[in-house]
């Protein structure tokens, strides 16, 4: 039996902060109700047979708009859990600056049965130049204390790239288990200025996981080499879309993923078009470059952007390649040089990925 189901449900679009990388550019005022959130999760409950349990993420917009609604149906599913077919839990990532008062007081009381991680973009400076000015509104011990081993969220935008290293050093120091941060969109991988950049901030991040190996990299710096092993040529994707994971909207239309609902909404898809292909079993197609690279058995892809960007789910998208292939590199020189912390194979394969970056220097031609 497989261990989770992630079910997303999608509360409400509105938003307190206007991020410079947003991709929702329309919000609209509507919000999921109570009825059709049960209505949905009593479902999930029910025809995930094959999982050990359900997880519930609200999602927004900033979710703690919509707390009432949380809190509503929190409360119901933990006054029947007794009678609930399979553990439900839930967990939510906000942008903090709501959480005080009865929010606060709420969080502190059920810490133990709902989990709440923070969205950070680094320090106060690079923190407010994507979002809204708004670090002095979190209270960030208050996400340590309660949940010390969640890891916090955050974003680089091209704005703040010059200081990565410091942001996520910044937030080490916090004492934050992990760091999944991840780079918004508008990003320009064919200026080399932008790789330079992106690289000599990686190089930082490298000295310090040097000097502190007690310290997980954060997502940047671990990436998986010894996939580059593996026999064979195929793509990986990032995620289950349409298979562990499932997303609804406010209306309660189901989704492979929160994405899904952007190629919607935008009229690249209807919901039967979606729902027409097996997400399981979708044939990557390997073209160009992809089929002579090193990396290929490593590098991640995501559905919704093949189709956002090829018209295809199994048409892999090169917006990522450089930012992977330079992620790949930093990654093997991290672990080759953190020598004590690697089997053989890893470091056999950081070998082979240092090799090709330093005798073709993928990461700085052309696509």
């Amino acid at each position: 039996m497989k261990k989770s189901k992630h079910i997303s449900l999608s509360i409400t679009e509105r938003c307190n902060l206007n991020c410079i990388y947003c991709f929702e550019k329309s919000k609209s005022p509507q919000k999921m109700t109570f009825e059709t959130a049960v209505e949905k999760i009593d479902f999930e409950l029910i025809h995930s047979e094959e999982y050990q349990s359900i997880a519930v993420d609200f999602m927004g917009g900033e979710p703690f708009l919509e707390f009432d609604l949380i809190k509503k149906i929190c409360e119901y599913y933990w006054s029947k859990q007794n009678d609930l077919p399979k553990p439900l839990t839930f967990f939510t990532t906000t942008n903090g600056t709501l959480v005080n008062g009865r929010i606060k007081e709420w969080l502190a009381e059920h810490s133990d049965r709902f989990a709440c991680a923070l969205s950070l973009d680094g320090n106060p400076l690079a923190h407010n130049i994507n979002r809204s000015n708004s670090f002095s509104r979190i209270d960030v011990n208050f996400f340590r204390e309660m949940w010390p081993k969640q890891k916090v969220k955050s974003i680089v935008s091209a704005e703040t790239l010059q200081f990565l290293a410091e942001s996520v050093i910044y937030m080490h120091n916090w004492g934050f288990p992990q760091i999944e941060i991840k780079l918004a969109y508008g990003f320009d991988w064919t200026d080399l200025s932008q790789c330079t950049l992106f690289m000599s901030e990686l190089d930082k991040l490298k000295a310090f996981y040097l000097q502190h190996p007690e310290v997980n990299p954060c997502l940047f710096l671990s990436i998986n080499v010894k996939e580059v092993l593996e026999s064979g040529t195929y793509i990986k994707k990032w995620c289950q879309a349409g298979e562990r994971t499932i997303s609804y909207d406010m209306d309660g239309n189901r989704y492979p993923c929160r994405y899904f609902q952007d190629l919607r909404k935008s009229g690249k898809l209807s919901l039967e078009d979606i729902w027409r292909v097996d997400y399981g079993k979708i044939q990557y197609e390997l073209s160009g470059s992809c089929r002579t690279c090193i990396i290929r058995n490593l590098c991640r892809t995501c559905y919704a952007l093949n189709y956002d960007v090829n018209g295809s789910f199994g048409v892999k998208t090169h917006m990522s390649c450089r930012v992977t292939q330079i992620m790949a590199y930093k990654t093997a020189q991290l672990i080759s040089e953190r020598k004590s912390k690697a089997d053989d194979d890893t470091l056999r394969a950081c070998q082979l990925i240092i090799e090709a970056f330093e005798k073709q220097g993928f990461q700085l031609r052309g696509i």
